[in-house]
């Protein structure tokens, strides 16, 4: 490498450390996910926040895996929680969900019989015995359903980059993968994806998920096509009165 171009190719890696996440990522396309749909609900407690926004591919994904999940196992809901701004860049709850690739979503979760549960006011943190409290009552993580989303996202088309989530809940979800004899490639793509953040918190009460960015997600939507033009006619004019 030439002299000069390697110091352009420093000054861009630095320029691109110092600038703010969102100016590294740009938000191009924001698209709303519904705040109900088949498989899938937003809380009323992030519904009010509005950052349901997100890339194409990030809506997909969730509209795809919640869908992809109720079929599997039919009874439960993928509650959705924060995605991103309208117009991205950090809010008062996050730093990192600036452009429509980060989403939060709420683990699957039941009473002791089974029953999974309704939307709830908050996120529900699970030790590693897979245990929770909401509403003054113990609840169970539900490591079935947990896995079967965890199946889903991993298999879908778009680049599922990291899963932020704690690191005795993914001990759970593969134990519960190997017991279920599942794909040896997706077990460890699993392993690989799933990882508890440093500089974060321990994220036992949500899954974090991050995807790649695709051209379709970076590119400027093109402009509406120009609808037929209209020909207005002028509303007739009364007559000027004659002066007296």
């Amino acid at each position: 490498m030439r002299r000069g171009s390697f110091y352009v190719v420093t000054v861009l890696l630095l320029l691109g450390w110092a600038w703010p996440a969102h100016a590294r990522c740009p938000f191009r396309q924001p698209i709303a996910l519904a705040s109900k749909g088949d498989g899938w609900q937003i809380p009323p407690t992030w519904a009010q926040r509005g950052l349901n926004y997100g890339t194409p591919s990030m809506i997909g994904l969730i509209q795809r895996a919640a869908k992809r999940v109720a079929k599997e196992r039919p009874g439960g809901t993928l509650f959705v929680a924060d995605i991103s701004r309208r117009k991205g860049g950090a809010s008062e709850w996050h730093k990192s969900h600036t452009c429509g690739r980060d989403v939060d979503l709420l683990f699957y979760a039941t009473t002791p019989k089974g029953t999974p549960l309704p939307a709830p006011a908050r996120m529900i943190p699970f030790d590693a015995r897979g245990l929770g409290r909401h509403g003054g009552a113990e609840v169970k993580f539900d490591t079935a359903r947990n896995w079967a989303l965890i199946k889903a996202l991993l298999q879908d088309r778009v680049a599922v980059e990291r899963l932020f989530i704690h690191a005795a809940l993914k001990k759970r979800l593969l134990a519960h993968a190997r017991r279920r004899k599942e794909d040896a490639a997706l077990i460890a793509r699993a392993d690989a994806r799933m990882v508890q953040p440093s500089d974060a918190g321990p994220h036992d009460d949500h899954l974090h998920v991050r995807i790649a960015l695709t051209r379709q997600d970076i590119e400027k939507p093109p402009p509406p096509a120009p609808g037929p033009i209209s020909r207005r006619v002028a509303a007739p004019q009364p007559r000027p009165r004659a002066r007296r």
